[in-house]
């Protein structure tokens, strides 16, 4: 279970490892730590459904 807490990864892996928990709130990630996100997102699909 995932906790309500903030998560500060250091790197890039870090942060596709939460990213890709689907269990985790995205805005409880702080990314200020994370100085290289170059081809991150490359490859995946917009999800314009976003469930509330």
């Amino acid at each position: 279970m995932i906790k309500n807490e903030k998560y500060s990864p250091k790197i890039k892996d870090e942060l596709i490892e939460l990213v890709n928990n689907i269990n985790l709130i995205l805005s409880y990630i702080n990314t200020s730590s994370v100085t290289d996100m170059s081809g991150m997102f490359y490859g995946y699909k917009i999800n314009d459904e976003i469930p509330f």
